[in-house]
């Protein structure tokens, strides 16, 4: 059986797109998971058909700072290499891992495969410095891949354009095909009466997501409508002091991966925020509140950013807002409470049969194959 080496700068307990690449390459290949160790992160419990290597980086005990950085990547440079040897493929994911795997080619007949989860060398506010060493970098070493995949259109789009290269194979970052039951969580955990409309916000709590207009249209209208602010993230804080100060916005803390969709199910909409103008990635973003959405069958208000908007008027599985225009939330939301609930859950059932994990798993190994 041909080994694959997945390679990830992260911690990867949070990655579900790496984890469901592995375990769909699990079926057909031996799979391996390269990524960075935390003794925080617990994988203790977990079945997994594949191998979870966790480097421990001793340079990280120096601290931080860009030299620092960059003595760190090369630790996990140098300790990569040594266990992908003998792999038949080696699976980059995002940019830094690129060279890695390009490196990994002087050891043997590999075949790299770039996994691009987004425009990478522009993921949010930077400066152009760092846009342009990102940009060498990924100029210098994206030929040297044999296969490309990325998670957007308009990213493939983008990748086409500014390199050259238009064989990227659009994966979605989709959850598995989920079967759900609506149910009442929310109302019980947080006392809400049957008959107000509750509005889900999953995800991360950081800027480009929209949340202070999100949060600011909530607080001012109150009448038949709640918002759960279900994540973790940098402005956390700040979303606990909002649900303590307005009875109508509810704090849940991250649940893991495998428990969204059904947590998910017991609200009535989902809310998918973003805004236009940051950078690239931020302009067309499909983030991973916006498949749980239509997964456990919530019609969603989706602002007007391009790849959610086109599955969202292919499928009509909710309504669109404009992030700068002021009263532009608020009619989206009441425009959806409106709307005919089994139009929309006919919409969301075809949606979730096209969409989902089992057939973009068909693209890997149509990549892999190849």
């Amino acid at each position: 059986m041909k080994k694959v080496s997945v390679l990830v700068h992260n911690t990867l307990f949070y990655d579900s797109r790496v984890l469901k690449t592995a375990t769909s390459l699990s079926k057909k290949y031996k799979v391996e998971i390269i990524c960075l160790y935390d003794d925080e992160v617990d994988f203790s419990g977990k079945n997994y058909n594949f191998e979870i290597k966790r480097l421990k980086i001793e340079s990280k005990k120096l601290g931080k700072g860009l030299f620092i950085n960059l003595i760190k990547f090369f630790e996990f440079m140098y300790k990569s290499l040594a266990i992908i040897k003998r792999s038949d493929f080696v699976h980059a994911n995002d940019l830094p891992m690129l060279p890695i795997a390009v490196l990994s080619k002087l050891f043997g007949r590999k075949k790299v495969i770039y996994d691009a989860h987004e425009w990478e060398i522009e993921q949010g506010p930077t400066s152009r410095l760092k846009v342009f060493i990102g940009w060498l970098v990924e100029r210098t070493f994206i030929g040297f891949a044999d296969k490309y995949i990325c998670a957007g259109y308009m990213t493939r789009k983008q990748y086409a354009k500014v390199y050259g290269v238009d064989k990227f194979e659009v994966v979605l970052n989709v959850p598995n095909f989920t079967s759900v039951k609506q149910h009442n969580y929310f109302q019980k955990k947080f006392n809400i009466e049957n008959d107000r409309k509750l509005f889900l916000f999953s995800g991360l709590f950081t800027g480009g997501r929209d949340l202070e207009n999100i949060t600011k249209t909530f607080c001012e209208n109150k009448d038949g409508i709640d918002l759960i602010l279900l994540g973790f993230g940098p402005m956390v804080e700040e979303m606990k002091v909002l649900a303590k100060d307005h009875s109508n916005i509810h704090y849940h803390p991250a649940v893991p991966p495998e428990n969204v969709i059904d947590i998910a199910s017991s609200a009535d909409f989902g809310i998918a925020g973003g805004e236009p103008g940051i950078c690239f990635s931020f302009d067309n973003m499909l983030p991973n509140k916006f498949f749980t959405y239509f997964m456990a069958e919530l019609p969603i208000v989706c602002p007007s950013l391009p790849e959610m908007e086109r599955i969202i008027r292919k499928y009509d599985i909710g309504t669109i807002y404009h992030p700068k225009e002021s009263g532009s939330l608020i009619a989206a939301i009441k425009e959806i409470i409106n709307h005919n609930v089994d139009d929309f859950k006919i919409s969301l059932k075809r949606c979730k049969e096209d969409i989902n994990w089992e057939n973009q798993e068909k693209k890997i190994y149509k990549v892999y194959s190849s």
